[in-house]
């Protein structure tokens, strides 16, 4: 009787079992990928905070900036205008425009034509560089085509990945009357290490108040609550700024902090009597050194000029200076040799103590050929770190003639 081939069954069965199962698998990918970029889509784009950011955005080019931006975009027949970096050619105040794009967390703003052919021409002929994603959503974008005579567009590119777009026109939008002012704080100098400043070291830098509004603003006062420094700057017209130059000295608090903050007030009185203020702050960063150094001077002569012999003695100074950046507490002095220990409460940047003391020549020293004098600087910091410093010196010794 023949036996039925039961395994190469099974191996079949298999086979086409296993083809159904990673088919099922495959399709259920496929579907489940689609799902995930449309939710993808439906989350980044024309999401609440990117729109929320065009809509400040345009507000802000209505106010000062639109008759600028429409000539200029009309005048070089453009299809796209890239308002990323607030380019000086159609914004007036471009401090505060940066201080808005960054605040709304904006990675690139481009203002078009409501009509999106202008646009989507520009990208089909390589006039646009974009990062695909963001073009993909220029592209997803639905046409106006109608009624666009005159109208734009602002599409902007979050930070995050998100995506929005706002139309603009004109007649749209009042521009805003809101009477107030902008503080921003600009470090002009270069610290000497290049990075950071150091003590004593001098960080000027620039206080600069801008009018954003529509409307004079009067008796405006800037103050430094840390120094107390107060400057009157008048009355600044509307779009107008002025620019105070000053300075901060580091000091040992800024030093232990690790930076300097700067606090600016701005007040003054708006053309309808009411009291505008604005503030900023800025840090300037700061760094230390930790270190002592000690110096050990032979202040005495040997009776033969060259070598000291039994019973002379040896004069010196021993002088720690604190190289820190800061003042140290609890400094001892110790003279290994002697056993002598010299303690001082604290010492300053840049102080020096100087101790004099001696040490005694017998036969032993003298057979040996020399004296080696070992002094050690000890002390804490603001920063709860020990530092320590030691230094040597060699003086001959021979027997007696």
């Amino acid at each position: 009787m023949k036996k039925s081939n039961q395994k190469g069954f099974m191996l079949t069965e298999t086979l086409i079992v296993s083809t159904l199962v990673i088919g099922v698998l495959l399709f259920l990918f496929i579907q489940f990928r689609g799902i995930n970029q449309s939710y993808n889509t439906v989350i980044n784009y024309n999401s609440a905070d990117a729109l929320l950011a065009a809509e400040n955005l345009r507000t802000f080019y209505f106010n000062d900036n639109y008759d600028a931006i429409e000539e200029y975009y009309r005048n070089n027949h453009l299809k796209f205008l890239d308002l990323t970096n607030c380019p000086s050619s159609v914004i007036n105040l471009q401090e505060y425009c940066n201080s808005i794009t960054s605040k709304v967390n904006v990675k690139k703003v481009l203002f078009t034509d409501a009509d999106l052919n202008y646009i989507t021409q520009a990208l089909n002929r390589k006039e646009l560089q974009l990062e695909p994603t963001f073009e993909k959503y220029i592209r997803s974008l639905e046409n106006d085509e109608e009624g666009t005579l005159l109208k734009y567009r602002i599409i902007v590119e979050l930070n995050s990945g998100e995506f929005g777009n706002i139309k603009m026109v004109k007649n749209d939008i009042t521009p805003q009357e809101q009477e107030g002012l902008v503080v921003q704080i600009a470090v002009t100098s270069t610290p000497q290490n290049g990075s950071k400043y150091s003590l004593d070291e001098e960080a000027e830098y620039n206080i600069i108040v801008t009018n954003p509004s529509s409307k004079t603003i009067s008796n405006i006062l800037v103050e430094i609550p840390e120094t107390g420094d107060e400057w009157g700057v008048g009355s600044l017209p509307s779009g107008q700024s002025y620019t105070l130059p000053t300075s901060w000295t580091i000091v040992e608090e800024d030093v232990v902090e690790g930076g300097a903050t700067i606090h600016v007030t701005a007040t003054g009185t708006s053309e309808s009597g009411e009291e505008v203020t604005a503030s900023a702050s800025k840090t300037i960063l700061t760094y230390y050194d930790l270190s002592l150094d000690v110096q050990i001077d032979v202040t005495s002569t040997p009776q033969n000029g060259s070598k000291y012999t039994p019973g002379e003695t040896v004069y010196y100074d021993v002088t720690v200076t604190n190289t820190s950046s800061f003042t140290v507490m609890d400094l001892v002095l110790e003279i290994e040799e002697t056993g002598e220990q010299f303690p001082f409460s604290s010492l300053a940047p840049g102080g020096a103590l100087t101790r004099h003391t001696s040490i005694g020549v017998g036969e032993e020293e003298a057979l040996a050929g020399s004296i080696t004098i070992h002094a050690t600087a000890t002390a804490n910091t603001p920063i709860e770190e020990e530092i320590t410093a030691s230094e040597t010196n060699t003086v001959p010794t021979g027997p007696s003639a």
